[in-house]
């Protein structure tokens, strides 16, 4: 079969759209769990130190309030 042939068969099409629509779900799974940790993302930048302290409840030596 043909490339052309094989991408009009029905089954094809079926396949090709539930792809798009998991790629969808995804892309809206990762920007919601973006969306959710961005205050972790922004400790991050500023005190890796604080999030450590505060997943462990140890002290770190280098933290300096």
């Amino acid at each position: 079969m043909e490339l052309k042939q094989v991408m009009a068969l029905d089954g094809f099409i079926i396949f090709m759209n539930i792809i798009r629509i998991l790629t969808l779900v995804m892309c809206v799974g990762i920007i919601i769990y973006l969306y959710t940790e961005i205050e972790m993302v922004k400790l991050l930048m500023s005190d890796p130190c604080r999030i450590c302290m505060n997943k462990t409840g140890c002290q770190c030596f280098c933290f300096t309030p």
